[in-house]
């Protein structure tokens, strides 16, 4: 019987033990902008960019490895500084995320026959793909907190001259301990 009572109040220790240190988590909401000056004569454009997460937004920075989760929560899309024509068509155009070293991307969004008009300085929240943002949760979590984005697409005529804006919402959460 002391045996029992002996792994009974043990267990109610780790278990204690494990949620007071759950309780030292901190939660820090942040954003990040990501802008892309896209400068062509042609229809196509294309551009991968290497971005480190510790870098660039603060709270990943100051808790590096001690973050447990990171959740994007929203993504939105803009455009500015267009300089084609007024009727301009994005046919297609996508963002992917791949890992620092550009292996395994995967798509976080899409657009489709979207007039440019409408997007300019007209934050506009994408349709996530959930794999897509999984991996970009993963990446912006782990060390070293850097990642390729990818952005490619079509437009109905010339020139792709504009800056394109991406702005990413989420939560981290870390544990100091």
């Amino acid at each position: 019987k002391n045996l029992k009572n002996l792994i009974f109040v043990s267990l109610v220790l780790v278990l204690s033990l494990t949620s007071c240190k759950d309780l030292l988590d901190v939660e820090r909401d942040f954003s990040f902008t990501y802008e892309l000056r896209l400068d062509s004569d042609e229809i196509n454009y294309f551009s991968i960019d290497l971005i480190d997460f510790g870098d660039e937004v603060s709270v990943i920075g100051d808790y590096g490895d001690n973050i447990k989760d990171i959740d994007i929560r929203n993504i939105s899309f803009w455009i500015k500084n267009h300089q084609g024509p007024n009727d301009q068509i994005i046919v297609e155009s996508s963002l992917s995320v791949a890992n620092f070293d550009g292996t395994n991307p995967v798509l976080v969004s899409n657009l489709e026959n979207q007039e440019i008009a409408t997007l300019i300085q007209n934050p506009t929240a994408l349709d996530l793909n959930q794999d897509g943002v999984q991996k970009l949760n993963r990446l912006i979590r782990q060390t070293p907190h850097t990642l390729q984005f990818i952005l490619m697409g079509q437009l109905d005529q010339a020139p792709a001259n504009f800056t394109a804006v991406f702005e990413f919402e989420g939560r981290m959460t870390a544990n100091p301990l």
